[in-house]
């Protein structure tokens, strides 16, 4: 589930599992740039794990402002938010 924006209801994404990993199933009305947007999240968040194991930002900055790991967790999410296409209108 991914919300667009501040939009309810939210999104429902399916993957499934096919040749040793998870693909996004696009169903009926599929758009090519929703695949592409979640493999750019994926990288994000990959390179927000691999800061994070790395140190930056440290736990103590975290504990003492989780709004830290929120916004570093944002800044790596939004390259593939941005390529997420405008929802139909109803």
């Amino acid at each position: 589930v991914f919300q667009v924006g501040q939009r309810v209801p939210l999104e429902r994404a399916r993957f499934v599992w096919q040749h040793g990993g998870w693909k996004y199933d696009p169903g009926p009305g599929y758009d090519p740039r929703v695949p592409k947007a979640f493999d750019a999240m994926a990288r994000g968040l990959e390179k927000l794990l691999h800061d994070l194991r790395s140190g930056r930002p440290d736990a103590a900055r975290i504990r003492h402002d989780p709004q830290v790991l929120i916004r570093a967790m944002q800044r790596r999410l939004e390259p593939g938010l941005r390529m997420l296409p405008e929802p139909p209108s109803p």
